[in-house]
Order: C-alpha cells, then sequence, then structure tokens
C-alpha cells in the first residue's frame, strides 16, 4: 500500500505516525522547509510573510491536555501548563523524530493536484489517487498512492464577511488578525475587534495598555452592569452589524461605536484546498464545510482520500490521532468495516443539512448553532465524535473512556476558568497548572 500525507503540521505527522504500521510507503508532502504547520511562527520583522501565530502566543488549552496520548508534553505541569508556540512548535519536532518521521518527509515540495486516477488502487473498487508535486527546482512530477490523506489544516486563507469589508474601506489600516504581531502599531488607537473568542480576546487583552480605548465586538457579549462597568479601557458590545447611517459602527443591542478608528477582523478562517477540483470535493469559500464527507473525514464515495483535521473548537492533536487511527484501520482492512457507499452518501447529506446529529444520526453532524459555517463546530460534541471514531478504531473501552473523561473535565475546568477573566483582564486562567496521570487522573493547582 502506497500513503500520502499532505501536510506535515500536528495533523499530518499524526497521520503519517499511525498509518506507518501498515505500510512502510508512506509519504509526507511539506511545502515548507520545516514541519510544525501552523505552530510555526513566521517572523514578520525578518519577512518570513504571516501565519496565525504572533510573538507573544500562548496556548488557551493546557499541555497535558493537547499532548498526543503516546508522546506526553515536556514539563507539561512543572510551572505553566500553557506553552507558547515556541515550545508547541519543538513538542511537534519531537514527536516527528520520536518516531522516525523525518525521512518519510519531502520537504518544500508542494502539492498541485490531487485527483481520482484511471488506475486502480489496491483497494477493490476504487481508483488510486494521483498526486502531483514540485520543487523550486524541479518540474510537476505526479504519483499514484492507494490511499491519500490531506492534512492541511484550516488557517491559510482569512476570512472577512462581505458585509464587513466596508468597515475596512471605511478605517484605514485596518487588517485581519493574521497580520497581528504585536500592540506596539495601535498605540493611541481605538480599536475595534470583531470577534470574541479565543485570538479576539487575547489581541484586546495585550493591546488596551497600549490603545487609547478597544472595543471586542461578540454576538454573545458577557452581560455587564452599566451601573458597575468593568475597569480598564475594554468593552465588550454586540454582533458588528456594518457602518452606522449616522456615523460611526453599528452593533447589535447598543448605541453605534462613535470614536473607532481602526478594525481588527478576529472573524476566522476559510478552508482552503487549491488542488482539488470541486468536482472532487466542494468547499465553497465562505461556508467553511467542506462536502460530501462521512465523519467529516472521509470522502463518502471514495473513502481513500480523506481530509484530517476538519472539525474545529476541539482539543486537536489527541483528535487528529483518534481520527488517524480510525483510518488506518479501515485501510487495514478495505474499508469493510464502514457503511456501503449508500449508507456513507445518505449520511453526509444529513450533515451537509446540519441535522445528522440526534435522532440515531450522527454526532459528527450535529450543528450546534444552526449555520452552514457551523458544519464542522463540534464543541461538547467533540467527546462523542471521539467516541464514534474509537469504535471504527477498535479502540473503545475502560482505558479510552477514563482518557475522554479526565480530557473532558480538564476541558471544561479550563474553559470555566477563561470565562471568569474579564475581556481585557489579565489572563490569570494561564496560571493554572494541570497534570494528568498515565492512567487518566488529573488535578489542578494555581502556580
Amino acid at each position: 500500500m502506497r500513503v500520502a500525507v499532505v501536510g506535515s503540521g500536528a495533523c499530518g505527522l499524526a497521520f503519517a505516525k499511525n498509518l506507518l504500521p501498515l505500510t512502510p510507503h508512506v509519504t509526507l508532502f511539506e511545502a515548507c522547509a520545516q514541519a510544525g504547520g501552523v505552530w510555526r511562527y513566521r517572523d514578520p520583522r525578518k519577512g518570513e510573510g504571516e501565519g496565525p501565530m504572533y510573538r507573544s502566543l500562548r496556548t488557551n488549552l493546557p499541555a497535558p491536555l493537547m499532548a498526543f496520548r503516546d508522546h506526553p508534553f515536556p514539563g507539561a505541569g512543572k510551572g505553566s501548563s500553557f506553552p507558547t508556540h515556541e515550545e508547541v512548535q519543538g513538542y511537534l519536532l519531537s514527536y516527528r523524530d520520536a518516531f522516525e518521521l523525518q525521512p518519510l518527509t519531502r520537504a518544500g515540495t508542494t502539492v498541485t493536484d490531487v485527483a481520482f486516477s484511471t488506475e486502480p488502487s489496491c483497494f477493490p473498487s476504487l481508483p488510486a489517487v494521483a498526486v502531483t508535486s514540485a520543487t523550486a527546482s524541479s518540474p510537476p512530477t505526479t504519483e499514484l498512492f492507494d490511499l491519500c490523506v490531506i492534512a492541511t489544516g484550516h488557517y491559510a486563507v482569512p476570512s472577512i464577511p462581505p458585509s464587513l469589508l466596508p468597515l475596512a474601506a471605511k478605517f484605514p489600516g485596518s487588517f485581519h488578525s493574521v497580520r497581528y504581531d504585536g500592540p506596539a502599531p495601535l498605540a493611541g488607537r481605538t480599536v475595534l475587534i470583531v470577534g470574541g473568542r479565543a485570538s479576539g480576546s487575547d489581541i484586546a487583552r495585550e493591546i488596551s495598555p497600549h490603545a487609547r480605548k478597544v472595543y471586542v465586538s461578540d454576538p454573545t457579549p458577557p452581560a455587564v452592569d452599566p451601573a458597575n462597568p468593568p475597569p480598564g479601557n475594554v468593552r465588550s458590545v454586540g454582533r458588528t452589524e456594518g457602518l452606522a447611517a449616522g456615523g460611526g459602527v453599528a452593533v447589535a443591542g447598543g448605541p453605534p461605536l462613535p470614536d473607532v478608528d481602526l478594525c481588527i477582523f478576529a472573524t476566522g478562517y476559510d478552508y482552503d484546498f487549491p488542488f482539488l477540483s470541486p468536482a472532487v470535493l466542494s468547499a465553497p469559500r465562505g461556508d467553511r464545510r467542506v462536502a460530501p464527507l462521512y465523519k467529516q473525514l472521509w470522502h463518502a464515495t471514495r473513502p481513500n482520500l480523506v481530509l484530517g483535521g476538519l472539525p474545529h473548537s476541539v482539543v486537536p492533536f489527541p483528535l487528529f490521532e483518534m481520527q488517524a487511527r480510525a483510518v488506518g484501520r479501515c485501510a487495514g482492512e478495505g474499508f469493510r468495516n464502514l457503511p456501503g457507499g449508500g449508507e456513507r452518501e445518505a449520511e453526509a447529506g444529513r450533515d451537509r443539512e446540519g441535522n445528522g446529529g440526534g435522532g440515531g444520526g450522527s454526532a459528527s453532524g450535529k450543528r450546534a448553532r444552526g449555520r452552514v459555517q457551523d458544519s464542522h463546530f463540534l464543541g461538547d460534541g467533540q467527546w462523542a465524535y471521539l467516541r464514534e471514531l474509537a469504535e471504527i478504531a477498535g479502540e473503545a473501552g475502560e482505558g479510552l473512556e477514563k482518557y475522554l473523561e479526565s480530557s473532558r473535565g480538564m476541558y471544561e475546568h479550563a474553559g470555566a476558568q477563561r470565562k471568569k477573566v474579564p475581556m481585557g483582564g489579565k489572563d490569570d486562567y494561564r496560571e493554572v497548572v494541570y497534570e494528568r496521570e498515565h492512567g487518566g487522573d488529573w488535578e489542578w493547582s494555581h502556580h
């Protein structure tokens, strides 16, 4: 069996490691010079471009929760449990080296096309997958693989809703959060951050000592007593609706903001697979939905094409790991342990319409918020999804259940601590230290 894995970030590394027991013929394609994916910081001061990592970024999940099950995070529970991006990048490189994945990697190799071939694969009735790639010094070449995993992540293309583009035109210097690297350029400005989740709230906290005023806009802003507003210069407001007719910025549930002079759009990213034809998989800009997929993972009709790491609002590394093990088990059994094509397509259709969850449907298709853009949102649904994958992988059991329950406990505890921090307040939740025993028991303490 020949396997292609496109991308050597956390997801690609997890798939390569977990598919190696099936076959030594695993090729890991990486466009950059080094593994790490989104965790590889690009320093704009050195002309390295831009990316979701900024200079001071630390994780918002504790390291013992984030770590792969079979590769503990070094020093987890000693000092800070919320590592910097440099520490996460180092952890991923240690994972790569521990499982000898570097020899599989073709660094500096860009995949330009992935398509189903007319040639057969080693799986009955499934065509081989043709992968075309090129380097800076060599022309494109096409190779055939029996199984192809796309693991390129979903932080490549910043997304700003079209309704908000007039704000960018109105306020020169406005930018998407992917371009943020530090607070200095925002000194003395009145900044509207559109999006109050992890990136938006962390950026607000970091720029508040430098900016004149910071508004953080979110559809569900925290309740504030007008008679007792929180200290500081950060204010939470409702959803940004656009330019107000009489001037300023219109926000839901409140008066226009009259003094904004710059916007930061912490509005997420679009899925982007430029090497895939829409005839193979659909991923329209703005929808943040990839289809047709079974269990948000396998191509519904040709399961030897796999899209790894699509679900968001999850604990990512262990989810990648379980996806990889489920894919490995299925490939090893010739996909005979998956339902037939008709059933896979039907479930993919339910997922696409957002009603796959409940009533005997799939936890992987449960859309918590009812929007197309939340097709791959899991949140609290991630635990049911992991159990589904574990059943497919043949790994369900008491040990895994204890691990999942301890993960859920840490996840909910860290989330509750994070929510206690007022917008713009000191991120005290990152002073909590988490430790997990090998068997799954965990505990926390203040550093």
